[in-house]
């Protein structure tokens, strides 16, 4: 990706390069002012020549990439980590954890896995469940899945969640992270972006 990146930067911006010089839209003449200054040799009949449209063409395009990027993906970090509900809801969410503030709840859990272990210690976070019943799941919905901005992702049955106090959504630092304290460390998701429905 480095090598890539280098290689389009480069040949853009040679690209670039070579039409200014070719244009010259303004030289400093040799009186010492900045004018336009006709080119000496041939005179340019056509002012829109291939590469200029070529270059005008990806200007264009990074610039419409880099504006849909910051205004529909980037999301900025003063504003707090946030987590989207989708799938089989009615009502698709994207919040905040401040949204649920008054539903927060402190639960004491113990992290348990195959790799890691913590002991035994308080978490204060609003529960998944409710969060869900904002949401409102649709009815045939069966399970659901906790993604992470990483790609991990684990699955639990609808059902469960609904019934258990002791899954929540806490903020840690600058992440969200699901304590899932009725399972195993596996279950216990970091920098949670994402929840779907099934």
């Amino acid at each position: 990706a480095f090598v890539s990146g280098v290689l389009l930067a480069g040949s853009f911006g040679h690209s670039v390069l070579e039409v200014v010089l070719e244009a010259r839209p303004l030289r400093i003449s040799p009186g010492g002012w900045m004018g336009t200054v006709p080119s000496p040799g041939r005179k340019k009949t056509a002012p829109l020549t291939f590469k200029l449209v070529v270059t005008s063409l990806l200007v264009l395009l990074l610039t419409g990439g880099a504006v849909y990027y910051f205004a529909f993906v980037f999301d900025p970090p003063w504003a707090g980590p946030s987590c989207r509900v989708e799938g089989a809801v009615q009502r698709p969410l994207s919040f905040q954890l401040d949204h649920f503030a008054a539903n927060e709840t402190t639960i004491t859990a113990e992290l348990r896995g195959q790799v890691s272990y913590v002991p035994s210690r308080e978490y204060t976070g609003v529960p998944l469940r409710i969060i869900l019943e904002e949401a409102a799941p649709l009815e045939g919905a069966q399970k659901l899945i906790v993604m992470a901005t990483d790609g991990y992702m684990v699955e639990f049955p609808l059902e469960d969640v609904l019934q258990d106090d002791r899954m929540l959504l806490i903020r840690e630092g600058d992440m969200l992270r699901l304590i899932a304290a009725n399972y195993e460390g596996g279950y216990w998701v970091r920098m949670v972006n994402r929840i779907l429905l099934e």
